[in-house]
């Protein structure tokens, strides 16, 4: 079986479950105990869609990819019909990619915008829906030896829950392995954080992004949900724009309050002509101090 092939079912399956995005190239590890999209606030805890004991070093249809040291390596993922946030890639060595603090002191991590060369379908609402491809690229640091290693892929401050546009969700995280074998030559010089910004809503080459929520990683990463929960908003407001912390400084979240939505309530198979009453659920969300 390719990765290629592995790839596209992995996407079918997801796009079935969860309306979020994730990593399609290289390919993922792509399994979690949600079964869907790994969402913190579907009680998902990261650092990566699943464990190492998960790893595409232990599945047997799939080859991760050799990369080198200094190559700039391919990164896409699925707008899957929401718009906003910024897209965080870390890489850490295999044995340590079930802590969070391998990635999150990661020397050579990457920040861009979540709709990097992609866009809703329709130009004129961009909040719009639309599930094409995002694209950035990742370089591998010279300061690491040959070995194997994990991309992590984050995405946070992104918005339209439920398809309300003045709600933000929880962070989206995947991880892809990956053998680093030779290139340039190992370094002790460490690589520096980069970013690059432009969106589709601000313009590709305007160096901001359009965001929801908060511009700093784990300000929406709702440590005590339990796994499996709906999902649940992590702030209301209109979306803001600017660039991630630790180019900015932090905005922190909006003022919170209880939001209440009308969501379609799931009833059992029937052959009644009636019309389905609407289900009021209340999405409780999350506050944190700026």
């Amino acid at each position: 079986m390719s990765n290629t092939f592995t790839a596209l079912l992995l996407a079918a399956l997801l796009t079935g479950s969860n309306a979020h995005s994730f990593v399609t190239k290289p390919v993922p590890r792509g399994s979690n105990p949600i079964g869907a999209g790994c969402g913190a606030g579907l009680g998902c805890k990261g650092p990566c869609d699943s464990p190492k004991t998960n790893s595409l070093f232990n599945q047997q249809w799939v080859t991760p990819p050799t990369v080198q040291r200094g190559q700039n390596l391919p990164i896409e993922w699925f707008r899957a019909n929401h718009p906003g946030g910024f897209v965080r890639l870390a890489i850490a060595p295999l044995d340590q990619s079930d802590t969070w603090s391998a990635f999150n002191n990661a020397k050579g991590t990457t920040y861009f915008c979540f709709e990097r060369g992609c866009g809703p379908t329709n130009p004129s609402t961009p909040n719009g829906t639309g599930d094409g491809t995002c694209k950035g690229q990742f370089t591998i640091p010279s300061h690491l030896a040959d070995g194997r290693y994990t991309i992590q892929w984050l995405w946070f401050g992104g918005g339209t829950l439920f398809g309300q546009q003045n709600l933000g969700f929880g962070e989206y995280y995947a991880c892809t392995d990956v053998s680093i074998k030779g290139g340039a030559a190992v370094t002790s010089t460490l690589p520096p954080t980069k970013y690059a910004g432009g969106d589709f809503s601000t313009g590709f080459s305007s160096g901001v992004c359009k965001y929801w929520s908060s511009n700093k990683v784990g300000d929406c990463s709702f440590p005590g949900r339990a796994v499996g929960s709906p999902e649940i908003a992590c702030s209301t407001g209109a979306s803001r724009t600017g660039k991630p912390y630790p180019f900015a400084a932090v905005t922190g979240l909006p003022s919170s309050a209880s939001v209440k939505l009308a969501v379609p309530k799931v009833d059992a198979p029937s052959t009644s002509t009636k019309t389905k009453k609407k289900k009021i659920v209340t999405v409780v969300v999350k506050k944190v101090k700026a």
